[in-house]
């Protein structure tokens, strides 16, 4: 959620932002910190105009952290992590039951009082408004008619950037009961939350058949680039699947960061390149880079990365990112053999606690090599095929922090922790992990704020909005300052959460020695 979609549009890694640590929650005073540029800031150089329909999640505890405020001409969608997807209440916190909630069963008037009483409040916006005339609306429809009307309102001799992010298939997943109907095969499916998902993820699929027929009406078409990408990996508890990957969202196993992704352009990819699969190691950072230097063959404003852009706040710090566009579409080796996955410091994947671990939490890759420090341990989850199938997802973070290292093009199901087999690969990647650390920003995560829910009572009309003034910010939490400096930062603590789990037979097959050099497989298709 905020750290991937942070870093698509940054190009820099989360320690890099602040935004390492956690999701935003509809009364927490953080996001993206107004230092970092982000992609429609560099294409307004170009003459860009920039759209973004759906889900924001950067921040919005002051105007300045608003999308309207970051690049974008406008804004219509919902600025938290998740909502019910008829009625547009925010379900990050709400837990109020029925179809009050998933289908807008009573009018807005009838509903506001029981909802808003109940501690929930709504949360869509066109630009800086609250958008209260759409409930009961679906989201997927309603992101995609806005993401239509841009598209024919748009001046085809102007360059446009579009950036729709649909809430879909993020929990509370549900769709119109018509749904069942218009497609009957998803009847057949007995596990009532892959059902509900196979039916959302299905009217997305429809969404994105219009806009591409939209393009084509519009003579769009022929020289549009469409990217389909993922913020993360599924949650097998909601009805998704990672199968046969290990783990889930919100965690460093290859089930929470592998996702698949697609690029599809008529006159941009050549005619041999269509349908190939790339296998270049490929990271979300690479995005901007690969759009702006590599599609448009530009330069990446340097004062925009070092500077902050207009407000001259930033700090002077690379891109992250690098292109992929020669690679993919012409013979360029792929340009990366490395990437970072994260560092964290505070307890909580999902920012359930925030309390400094005294020790980090971090996951590198390196050619066929991948090293998670300190982790977690999560299972391979079966996908349900039986009406009382069920996913309960168990960490032993923190209390029982785990070790691993992995060959993720021999193994790429995890299966096999060869740490004891390769100790000299071991003390390689952490030194890499430590030399990212050297560069690590402090979080940016704070926890709830009393004044939040006063706003959304007081003036927001029921809704979620700025409480700060312009770009008022709170000051840093005290787990984020002093969590920085861990305690248990050298290699032997590491080394002691290695398990004696490694497979002999397994280790030997890999025939790769100590330094393995081939590359990791995280595929796109072109």
């Amino acid at each position: 959620c905020t750290p991937s979609r942070a870093a698509m549009l940054t190009a820099k890694y989360p320690i890099h932002t602040g935004l390492q640590h956690g999701q935003i929650f509809y009364n927490e005073p953080w996001g993206l910190p107004l230092t970092h540029s982000i992609l429609p800031e560099y294409l307004k150089e170009f003459g860009y105009t920039s759209h973004i329909v759906g889900k924001w999640h950067l921040g919005h505890y002051n105007d300045a952290s608003l999308p309207t405020s970051r690049g974008f001409d406008s804004f219509f969608g919902m600025l938290d992590g998740a909502q019910f997807y008829s009625t547009h209440v925010d379900a990050m916190q709400c837990t109020l039951p029925g179809t009050l909630l998933y289908n807008g069963a009573e009018d807005y008037d009838t509903a506001f009082s029981e909802i808003t009483s109940k501690g929930c409040y709504f949360d869509l916006h066109q630009d800086n408004e609250t958008a209260p005339g759409y409930f009961g609306v679906y989201n997927t429809f309603l992101f995609r008619d806005r993401a239509i009307q841009i598209l024919r309102e748009h001046d085809v001799r102007e360059p446009l950037f579009l950036y729709l992010a649909f809430n879909a298939v993020h929990s509370p997943v549900s769709s119109p009961h018509e749904t069942y109907s218009m497609y009957p095969e998803i009847k057949n499916i007995v596990h009532p939350e892959r059902k509900r998902f196979a039916a959302a993820l299905r009217l997305v699929d429809d969404a994105v058949a219009d806009l591409v027929s939209t393009l084509k009406e519009e003579a769009l078409y022929d020289n549009t680039l469409l990217i389909i990408s993922s913020d993360n990996g599924a949650n097998p508890e909601n009805g998704g699947s990672n199968a046969p990957l290990r783990g889930s969202k919100g965690y460093l196993f290859e089930g929470g960061m592998r996702v698949p992704a697609f690029v599809h352009s008529p006159s941009l990819i050549p005619e041999a390149k269509a349908g190939t699969t790339y296998y270049g190691m490929f990271h979300i950072v690479d995005w901007l880079p690969t759009i702006v230097e590599g599609v448009m063959q530009a330069q990446v404003n340097p004062e925009l990365v070092y500077s902050g852009g207009p407000n001259g706040l930033g700090e002077d710090r690379q891109l992250d990112g690098m292109s992929h566009w020669e690679a993919l579409v012409g013979g360029a080796p792929p340009p990366r053999e490395e990437m970072l996955l994260n560092i964290d410091y505070l307890d909580g994947s999902l920012a359930y606690g925030s309390q400094p671990l005294g020790y980090d939490t971090a996951a590198l890759v390196h050619g066929p090599w991948k090293l998670i420090v300190n982790s977690g341990e999560l299972d391979w989850y079966e996908t349900p095929d039986t009406i009382d199938g069920a996913v309960s997802l168990f960490s032993s973070e923190v209390v029982n922090p785990h070790t691993y290292l992995f060959n993720v093009v021999d193994d790429p199901e995890e299966r096999t922790n060869v740490a004891e087999a390769y100790p000299h690969t071991v003390d390689r990647l952490l030194e890499r992990i430590a030399h990212y650390r050297s560069s690590m920003v402090t979080c940016e995560w704070r926890g709830d704020d009393v004044k939040a829910m006063h706003t959304v009572h007081s003036t927001g009309g029921g809704f979620i909005g700025p409480w700060y003034e312009a770009d008022e910010m709170p000051p840093k939490s005290s787990n984020c300052q002093d969590g920085f400096e861990i305690k248990n930062k050298d290699a032997s603590f590491i080394k002691s959460n290695i398990g004696r789990t490694f497979n002999t037979e397994f280790v030997e097959k890999l025939k790769v020695g100590d330094a393995g050099a081939t590359a990791a497989s995280e595929g796109a298709a072109a």
